[in-house]
């Protein structure tokens, strides 16, 4: 995904696991932080609880969506994912991306990855693999201090 591109239409299509993600949630001119993960990604099991503990005191100002992107028709399982999902402790809101709709709009191949978005929609950042976590987390608090 190009620095120019958009944050990608969330328009409740789609299966969702916690709740929905609608684009009026996004009128509150906060940040939205898209992060893709798969059932079958090892690194996933490690990268997806870090970021959720690093993330739990931007609760009120930044908006989550996880993503998860199937990377075989094994992973289109859905009470496989709907499993891993508890085990990883993700409550926020969980599109399964079945048919790479939303991976396609962010060009996104690769899990772990991790899509910032200005309340504007303009991409702020994106990096991918399990490492990285710091980077990120200060990527989310400078976007934070100059809003």
């Amino acid at each position: 995904m190009k620095k120019e591109m958009k944050r990608p239409s969330f328009n409740g299509d789609g299966y969702w696991l916690n709740e929905t993600w609608t684009e009026e949630q996004a009128d509150d001119g906060c940040p939205v932080l898209i992060y893709f993960w798969s059932v079958s990604c090892s690194h996933c099991d490690k990268a997806v609880p870090a970021l959720i503990r690093r993330l739990s005191r931007h609760r009120s100002d930044l908006h989550v969506i996880s993503v998860h992107m199937p990377r075989s028709a094994k992973d289109k399982n859905t009470e496989k994912v709907k499993s891993k999902a508890s085990s990883l402790n993700i409550t926020h809101p969980l599109l399964v991306d079945q048919d790479h709709l939303v991976s396609d709009a962010c060009q996104n191949d690769y899990v772990p990855s991790y899509y910032l978005f200005h309340p504007d929609k303009t991409l702020f950042h994106m990096q991918s693999g399990d490492s990285g976590m710091t980077l990120l987390t200060k990527k989310i608090d400078r976007l934070l201090q100059n809003l």
